[in-house]
């Protein structure tokens, strides 16, 4: 352990002052991000509901050449924030993954390095995702002519929208291009029940980074 923490200290010295060229080799990164708005409790679901964030990051490489060394460090900035934090040392593989949780949308960095080389420079925006109506804040939701609104993500193409009924069973399901659709399933909405809707969206990012973004909202029928 001492050895390890050792490597780390001596890792950020080499990599602050290391001047040294990318290594040639193929880099991507996958996200999957989701944020929620879901009541508490749904046998008093009118009253109280929470709003939460989470995802993950997937960080890919492929090194051109077999490399030689001990270990990848990664580095991590969150948003406007230009310091980095504490590099993470893994063992050093040709091709390899490294995965990071996150709990909110925005701008990450990610530095990767090999030993005291620098290697690549991850930037990847996370953005701000979200189903606008309905939401447990709604206490007016008419089952007639209900028509769900969602915030546009710059670059989706589509967005796929499903409706589940109150035993998280799917009762319809959509695909659009426009932020904004009338439920047409064959089903009544009930007064008095609640029901999930979860509208998802993917882009890519220089034609191989895959973001995908889903929301989730719950809802009663009122009327």
């Amino acid at each position: 352990m001492k050895k390890f923490f050792a490597f780390l200290f001596l890792g950020m010295l080499l990599i602050s002052c290391s001047k040294a060229p990318v290594i040639e080799g193929k880099y991507k990164y996958d996200v999957n991000y989701s944020n929620k708005i879901i009541f508490t409790d749904l046998k008093n679901s009118q009253k109280e509901f929470k709003n939460y964030s989470s995802g993950e990051i997937t960080l890919y490489w492929e090194l051109k050449e077999e490399p030689q060394g001990k270990y990848i460090l990664i580095e991590k900035s969150e948003g406007n924030d230009s310091s980095y934090q504490q590099p993470l040392a893994i063992e050093l593989k040709k091709s390899d993954f490294y995965t990071d949780q996150v709990q909110k949308s925005g701008q990450y960095f990610f530095k990767i390095s090999k030993d005291e080389t620098f290697l690549y420079k991850y930037s990847i925006n996370i953005p701000d995702f979200f189903i606008y109506y309905p939401t447990p804040k709604d206490t007016n939701v008419s089952a007639k002519g209900l028509t769900f609104y969602f915030k546009k993500v710059d670059q989706a193409t589509k967005y796929v929208v499903t409706l589940l009924d109150n035993t998280y069973n799917p009762i319809w399901n959509m695909e659009t291009a426009d932020t904004q659709i009338t439920y047409s399933g064959d089903k009544l909405l009930e007064t008095g029940k609640f029901y999930t809707l979860t509208v998802s969206t993917e882009i890519l990012s220089d034609s191989v980074n895959k973001i995908n973004l889903v929301s989730e909202s719950q809802f009663p029928i009122t009327k």
